[in-house]
């Protein structure tokens, strides 16, 4: 759901994205951007430009839709009201003066994508076992959750608790870690301090 209480949903098949207004009772695709490609505004959500099988994410940002274009390896980020790209979340871009190589900053099918209270984005590098934190304004900040106590696996979903009695300091990413094929476990990865 964006702000204005819209339903925004992925279509595997056809590679597009959906809005449901409830207060127009309306149902359409969302104009300009989708389709199976790797175009700027085109997705992959699954191998295949015809699949049953498929992954991606969406997010909401202020004025700002997030998609986790998995099968193409990105993040996008498109303005909520023109569809228009405004930036590309992992790669090259990222990579210049913050002392990384553009191998280290690609995503390896992201499948989870969040955005926290100020507006950063977290993104759950699936392939790479990490989860990367940017600006509102697309800047690589940091990988999180990656210190001497915790090392994530394979990280398979994320949620981000959000608490709304003004205490950010109780914020925190709980992520599903897969360790190895029979142990599974619920990591809490708290955003305090988290700058």
């Amino acid at each position: 759901f964006d702000r204005k209480g819209d339903l925004y949903s992925m279509d595997g098949k056809t590679h597009r994205l959906f809005k449901y207004s409830p207060r127009e009772k309306t149902f359409q695709q969302v104009p300009c951007i989708g389709g199976y490609g790797t175009d700027s505004t085109q997705f992959k959500f699954s191998y295949l430009e015809k699949s049953n099988k498929f992954v991606g994410d969406i997010a909401f940002g202020q004025s700002i839709l997030y998609v986790a274009d998995t099968f193409n390896h990105r993040g996008q980020a498109l303005h909520l009201l023109s569809y228009r790209l405004l930036f590309t979340l992992g790669g090259e871009n990222q990579s210049k003066n913050y002392g990384f190589t553009v191998a280290s900053m690609k995503f390896s099918f992201p499948t989870k994508i969040l955005v926290d209270k100020r507006g950063d984005v977290y993104v759950l590098d699936y392939g790479n076992s990490r989860i990367m934190k940017f600006s509102i304004h697309g800047i690589f900040l940091k990988v999180v959750g990656i210190n001497n106590n915790c090392r994530l696996h394979k990280p398979i979903s994320m949620v981000l608790f959000k608490n709304d009695d003004c205490q950010p300091e109780e914020d925190a990413l709980y992520v599903l870690d897969n360790i190895d094929s029979t142990e599974w476990a619920v990591i809490k990865i708290p955003l305090c301090g988290d700058d």
